[in-house]
Formats: structure tokens, C-alpha cells, sequence
């Protein structure tokens, strides 16, 4: 994939931006599913990083994916190991078919009963097709919704 077809991409969560690298998981960390960021939220509400559609949700939601209009998939990732929880902490708000704009609430995280089970509330977004983002990720915070690109 080209980047000059990537959307521009926006923080899913509010909390503290960090590289993929720094995730506690090789397939993110290694980006075998592409690159992205993380961010290490601090507010329970994950909102959708760009406009486009959801073409699927886990049953256990604790992934999205979407479709943006240059026909590019995005993936939102709550947590490593979240799946064993059996969607628990999550309340999703979207479906597939949905059509979403920046900013649209897809899910709240109950931040809580993360880390009751140790596990650190991460929401990854990637994209498959893209080995490297077109800018660079600098550890920050940030606020839902605020442009990264």
C-alpha cells in the first residue's frame, strides 16, 4: 500500500501515546499486522481514528475493524490478552455495516476490571497493508480524536 492512500488517522483514546514497539506483544511490536500506535488510555471511551465502515467485530470486543473510503482496513485493538476475558470489559457500540466518522464512539473499556486482571489498557490501531507510517510517533499525550497526522 502506498501511504498517499492512508486517511489521516486520530487518537482512538485519550492517554499516552506510544510506539508499537514499546507493546508488550511481537505481533504489534514486530508490526507483523502492520503499523500503527498505541495509546495507553486513561479515559474508558475508544473512538473510531478515522471516517469509514465496520466490517467486523469480535464477538469478545475486543476488535474492531473498519474499511476507510480508500478501501484501506484499519484494525483497533483493546489490550494483549484481553480475549480470555470474554468481552467483560468492553461495551461495544458499533456493528458491522456501521458507517463511522472520526470521533464515533465505537466502545467503552471498564478500566477497572483491566487492571484487576493486570492487563494494561492499550488501544493499537494498525494498518496491514502499511509497514511504516508516514510520521513518526513521539511519546505524548494526547486526547481522543486529536489529529496524529
Amino acid at each position: 500500500m502506498s501511504t498517499s492512500h492512508l486517511p489521516s488517522l486520530h487518537a482512538a483514546s485519550t492517554g499516552t501515546l506510544i510506539s508499537l514497539s514499546k507493546v508488550e506483544d511481537a505481533l504489534f511490536s514486530y508490526r507483523v499486522l502492520g503499523d500503527g500506535y498505541c495509546i495507553l488510555a486513561k479515559e474508558s471511551q475508544v473512538v473510531a481514528p478515522c471516517d469509514g465502515t465496520i466490517t467486523m467485530t469480535f464477538p469478545t470486543k475486543h476488535c474492531f475493524a473498519l474499511q476507510t473510503k480508500e478501501q484501506e482496513t484499519i484494525w483497533i485493538t483493546l489490550g494483549i490478552d484481553t480475549i480470555q476475558l470474554e468481552g467483560k470489559p468492553f461495551i461495544s457500540h458499533v456493528h458491522v455495516g456501521q458507517t463511522v466518522k472520526t470521533g464515533d464512539l465505537l466502545c467503552e473499556m471498564n478500566l477497572s476490571l483491566l487492571d484487576e486482571y493486570h492487563l494494561a489498557p492499550y488501544v493499537i490501531v494498525t494498518v496491514p497493508d502499511c509497514m511504516q507510517l508516514p510520521f513518526s510517533i513521539a511519546e505524548q499525550e494526547v486526547q481522543q480524536s486529536q489529529p496524529l497526522t
